[in-house]
């Protein structure tokens, strides 16, 4: 009685730290393991840095068209960095995405059909060591899905000491933005800027000062040493089949945008026209569409040259589809 009356003061001196540290360790286990962080915040799980820079729902590419019947698509932007000291891979068998009962894990088998949302991680792509890279994880789920709150989890450890297998997620609050909507049409010609910006991050521009429908083209460009001696080339560029094919050539200029998703893989005009641009013409009472195919890759600066039939030539109404996702923007030729 008298030593424990002697020491009640320490006694209650280490209940009440014990209850601190517990309150202490609850806080972390919860705010670790059992909240969700939002979005833009940044966390560190197994020697990657995550951040989520937004989160999408489709089911169209980057072109408008349905990717698959029955299936939607959920492509999450994400900032990664790996902070380790080897070049890794992502395990996506320990990233998923939860809603309810509901779980998915990243595909890459879709990785060519969203590069308006960003550039896709490659299935076992090595993360150099110190470098940061903007990436998207893309998952599939039922067209019927309706949720549009997720939780993004990534496997941080596994603790099987006890009875039960205990595994330990570090998790993000997912809020789907829906970017299907009605196609839009809009019309330019000859002369007006083309401009669209899908889902708010895609910027481009592109305007037309002259066209011409030809079999060769001569194009003249200078050449210049190491002193600044120039001299005048010339270079003739006409289509390999010229007796099915003719060449639309057009005489452009533009802007691309570095902080635009899809000028991250198309990285050229070039690229941006093979990967959206349609030509459309009519002759007599058909109407023909020839997805773009270029005479050259050569990216000439101000000139795109478009093989296509010589049909091309007695045609109305020829136009050019540039196909932004629910964006069909037409350059009107005549």
């Amino acid at each position: 009685k008298y030593y424990f009356l002697e020491n009640i003061f320490y006694f209650s001196m280490f209940a009440a730290l014990c209850g601190v540290a517990c309150v202490i360790y609850a806080g972390y286990y919860y705010k670790t393991y059992l909240d969700r962080a939002k979005q833009e915040a940044i966390m560190t799980v197994g020697g990657f840095n995550y951040s989520v820079q937004g989160s999408y729902i489709t089911a169209e590419d980057y072109t408008g068209k349905v990717v698959k019947d029955k299936s939607k698509f959920i492509v999450i932007n994400m900032n990664i960095q790996n902070v380790s000291a080897d070049d890794r891979a992502l395990e996506l068998n320990k990233i998923s995405l939860q809603a309810g009962n509901l779980e998915f894990y990243p595909t890459t088998y879709y990785n060519n059909k969203f590069y308006d949302i960003g550039v896709p991680y490659q299935n076992q792509q090595l993360l150099t060591s110190g470098e940061e890279y903007n990436l998207t994880l893309t998952f599939e789920v039922p067209a019927t899905t309706t949720t549009r709150n997720w939780t993004l989890r990534i496997q941080e450890s596994i603790d099987n000491s006890g009875l039960n297998v205990l595994i330990m997620y570090r998790k993000f609050r997912i809020k789907t933005v829906d970017i299907d909507s009605q196609d839009k049409e809009l019309r330019t010609s000859v002369g007006s800027e083309l401009q669209t910006n899908t889902i708010s991050h895609n910027m481009f521009r592109f305007k037309v000062s002259e066209y011409k429908i030809i079999d060769n083209f001569d194009i003249k460009y200078a050449l210049c040493n190491l002193n600044n001696q120039c001299s005048v080339k010339s270079k003739l560029i006409s289509s390999t089949k010229s007796s099915t094919d003719t060449m639309l050539v057009l005489n452009y200029t533009g802007k691309m945008y570095d902080d635009a998703y899809f000028t991250r893989t198309f990285t050229t005009f070039n690229d941006v026209f093979k990967n959206y641009a349609t030509i459309v013409y009519t002759v007599g009472t058909k109407t023909y569409e020839e997805k773009a195919e270029l005479v050259t890759n050569e990216n000439i600066n101000g000139y795109v040259f478009f093989k296509v039939n010589r049909r091309v030539k007695t045609a109305r109404d020829v136009k050019i589809r540039f196909d932004f996702r629910n964006q069909k923007s037409y350059l009107l030729i005549n």
